[in-house]
């Protein structure tokens, strides 16, 4: 069930601590310029005050609030 196109590890000892460490640190490195390009993205004023609605809506949420009863929750 491997794809061809991935590398297998070897099998034992006979592997290299250090092997795969260069695609480690060139996976890193490409997710460290996504989160920049990101970063330097500017987020309208509505999209963010979407998202400070969730924030306080999954807060509130997670606060204690008593769930619908079972018979409404089981509604289709």
């Amino acid at each position: 069930m491997f794809s061809e196109d991935k590398t297998q590890q070897p099998d034992g000892p006979a592997g290299s601590p250090h092997e795969g460490h260069e695609e480690r640190e060139a996976f890193q490195e490409e997710a460290r310029e996504i989160v920049d390009a990101a970063e330097a993205e500017p987020v309208p004023e509505r999209l963010q005050d979407l998202a400070l609605a969730l924030g306080e809506a999954l807060e509130s949420a997670h606060d204690g609030a008593a769930l619908l009863p079972r018979s409404l929750r089981d509604t289709h």
